[in-house]
């Protein structure tokens, strides 16, 4: 039972995307448990009403920088627009910034949690608080110094899907792609990571990072991650492995569903590509044999999703923890907390990325353990989808890896370590 207390502590995720928004409302739940201080969110984007039905009270703030970067991920913004897209996050960063600012001190929060919002711990920062951040291995720019997987240049990389002629590079062996590109380009990725926040942090006075370690330096770290699936070495003692923090919407299955399994789950996360539940759907259409759920989130609705096949239903949303353990197989976006899902209770995935981090941090991962298979982005079609999932079902390896990597996840421990982490803090001060 939560003791009084005349604390405060203010949440501040980036609402525009469900898995970070979700991670945040499971620690605060499990943390209002344990503690009987105030706490409160702050945010803007379209999962913030996820909050707001929660009970827990919610600032609204300056919009995302969400939009303006994942349309230069996928490669809407032309590779030529870096300045002026430069310029355009700066300004925005700033009016964030400004408003965060005077939130806490208006607030005065005892401490700030961040989840996928960066501009969070800079406000910290000025504002002289102690900051947690909520992250993952694949998310957090300071974590990569010390990642013991190799580093790759993905196809969902902007320079692929900008210029699809340079994909063969991808298939070149390791040492090639390091010496054509590889090297070069993150290198230029670190550097105006780290130039873009020097410009920010200097014009708000604080010191300027020396490199990607520096990102996470004034803040404590919280990892929501399983240590087997994403190898790290020698991670100084301000990171917390707590284990996956993974929200599914306090939902009932659906009746037709509760009686049934062996299904194929088919979600793409809040961050998928509409088209491909089309490509799906009609590779289905020739696979009766198989029963497919579609999960459609806000991605497309179900009007434009339109007629569908005897064997396919779909819902905007389900609990992914039930569905998983009635499914034969998910595929995904490679979106972490699906993966998770499905890996802890051994179901095989079919991974199609549509950002970097889940092809790399994501997908990649699952196929190194031999529990499922990717697709890309521009390898989608009927027959392709066909192929894989008749490779996945008829051959035990997948199967096999899926089940015993379930033997090492645990879906209930995140939260109550990660609550336990905060309450330490919060009566440590700054440690």
């Amino acid at each position: 039972m939560a003791i009084a207390d005349d604390r405060r502590v203010m949440f501040m995720p980036e609402c525009e995307v469900l898995a970070h928004t979700g991670r945040s409302l499971i620690v605060a739940g499990s943390l209002s448990e344990r503690f009987g201080g105030s706490i409160s969110f702050a945010g803007s984007g379209r999962y913030s009403k996820l909050i707001r039905e929660t009970g827990f009270e919610f600032c609204r703030t300056k919009g995302s920088f969400r939009t303006i970067a994942t349309e230069f991920f996928t490669g809407r913004r032309p590779l030529y627009k870096i300045p002026s897209l430069f310029r355009e996050l700066l300004s925005l960063y700033r009016e964030i910034v400004l408003e965060e600012v005077d939130l806490l001190k208006s607030l005065k929060p005892d401490l700030v949690i961040g989840d996928g919002r960066p501009s969070a711990s800079i406000s910290a920062e000025i504002c002289g608080l102690p900051c947690i951040l909520i992250t993952n291995v694949c998310s957090s720019a300071g974590v990569l110094p010390y990642h013991t997987i190799k580093q790759s240049l993905p196809l969902t990389s902007p320079l692929f899907t900008k210029f699809p002629w340079l994909r063969p590079v991808n298939r070149l062996p390791e040492k090639a792609q390091k010496l054509l590109l590889s090297n070069h380009l993150f290198r230029l990725d670190s550097l105006l990571r780290v130039k873009f926040h020097n410009r920010l942090r200097t014009s708000f006075g604080l010191e300027p990072w020396k490199d990607f370690r520096d990102t996470l330096k004034t803040s404590k770290v919280i990892l929501a991650d399983m240590k087997g699936f994403n190898p790290i070495d020698a991670l100084p003692e301000k990171y917390h492995f707590v284990g996956p923090l993974v929200w599914e919407p306090d939902m009932d299955l659906p009746e037709p569903l509760k009686d049934q399994k062996d299904f194929i789950y088919i979600t793409m996360g809040s961050t998928g590509n509409p088209g491909i539940f089309f490509s799906l759907i009609e590779a289905f259409c020739q696979m009766p044999e198989f029963q497919v759920v579609l999960a459609t989130g806000d991605i497309v609705s179900m009007e434009e999703i339109g007629p569908l096949p005897p064997n396919v239903r779909a819902y905007k949303f389900l609990p992914g923890i039930e569905m998983a353990k009635r499914s034969r197989l998910i595929i995904c976006q490679g979106g972490l907390g699906t993966i998770y899902q499905a890996l802890s209770e051994g179901v095989p995935i079919i991974g199609i990325p549509f950002l970097p981090d889940q092809e790399v941090y994501g997908i990649d991962r699952v196929e190194a353990l031999g529990a499922g298979s990717k697709i890309h982005l521009f390898e989608i079609t009927p027959e392709r989808i066909i192929s894989e999932v008749n490779k996945i079902f008829n051959r035990e390896d997948y199967q096999r890896a899926a089940q015993e990597i379930s033997t090492l996840f645990t879906l209930n421990e995140g939260p109550n370590n990660a609550a336990e982490l905060i309450i330490k803090e919060l009566f440590a001060g700054n440690g």
